[in-house]
């Protein structure tokens, strides 16, 4: 199942006030289980939980969900993907786009950061490939300063 997954982060930057980023990563998501989709409570600080999913099935032999998930992530984090689920990760695997750090692979997967540091790759065993690719990320993204509107990164899944 091939997911583009769009993450709501709350995430305290050093000595500023919790400023909210939208970031969107595609993932995949085997099993997902849909009785954990939010119920509007207040996250645990460190997690992450989905609150809406959408499914497409309009492409031929396969399947597109949209899923929408917030993060309450701590400071020097932001709403990213680890094993293929969204996650808090460390800003600077972000800012230095080193896409493996934040593990975003499935168990068995086998990461492999894109040439042009432009994304991901997820290697399975049966050699199927599923590769991840990060556009408009912002410029002045960097966790330890201010940030005064919301950053955004689209991420295609191909």
């Amino acid at each position: 199942i091939s997911v583009l997954a769009h993450h709501a982060c709350k995430s305290d930057f050093v000595g500023l006030p919790s400023v909210r980023l939208e970031n969107f990563y595609s993932i995949e998501l085997v099993g997902l289980n849909l009785s954990s989709i939010s119920t509007g409570k207040e996250l645990e600080v460190g997690t992450c939980e989905i609150t809406a999913l959408d499914r497409d099935m309009s492409h031929p032999k396969r399947m597109i969900a949209r899923q929408t998930a917030r993060c309450a992530c701590r400071r020097g984090q932001v709403a990213g993907t680890t094993k293929a689920k969204p996650a808090c990760v460390d800003a600077q695997i972000i800012v230095n786009k080193q896409w493996c750090g934040m593990e975003p692979c499935d168990e068995g997967e086998q990461c492999t950061l894109l040439i042009n540091h432009s994304g991901w790759s997820c290697t399975r065993q049966l050699g199927r490939i599923k590769t991840v690719t990060v556009s408009n990320l912002p410029d002045f993204f960097h966790p330890t300063q201010q940030i005064a509107k919301e950053g955004q990164k689209i991420v295609y899944c191909r």
